[in-house]
């Protein structure tokens, strides 16, 4: 097994806290569309932003692309 360089180490850190940074944007939005949502004047607002926040939650828990890019980088040399 071979040792993690400082730039492989730098990008684990960053996609992760991109991950978990999408996980809290994502749940508040879908809360705040939730809220909007109960009023029936902001309705037609509120349904697009929890959905825009539960596409963002679902990429911060299963990080699509993520497959996609490691296979079109290809092994590791």
């Amino acid at each position: 097994m071979r040792e993690m360089s400082a730039r492989e180490a730098l990008r684990v850190g960053e996609n992760f806290a991109a991950h978990v940074a999408a996980i809290i944007v994502g749940a508040a939005l879908m809360v705040a569309g939730l809220g909007m949502g109960v009023t029936v004047i902001l309705l037609p607002v509120g349904v697009p932003l929890g959905l825009v926040g539960l596409g963002a939650f679902c990429w911060g828990i299963w990080g699509f692309g993520e497959a996609r890019r490691r296979r079109e980088a290809g092994p590791p040399s």
